[in-house]
């Protein structure tokens, strides 16, 4: 993304999404699509990126890494 000034000069955004979230205490799936995705209802987009590391929306080890 390139974003103009005033001044006219283009400047880089360098704020990119990572590709991967490492699960920690007091993380939900909710709480994880609400800070990257801007929605917390977007939880089972996450769910179905990581269906072969999990098993259950709420059984998450802290630790797990998820892709985003």
């Amino acid at each position: 993304m390139i974003i103009t000034l005033s001044t006219g000069k283009p400047r880089v955004n360098n704020s990119i999404m990572p590709t991967t979230y490492t699960f920690q205490k007091g993380d939900s799936l909710y709480k994880i699509a609400r800070r990257f995705y801007g929605d917390g209802a977007r939880w089972e987009t996450l769910f179905e990126k990581n269906a072969a590391t999990l098993s259950h929306p709420l059984l998450i080890e802290v630790g797990t890494v998820l892709y985003l």
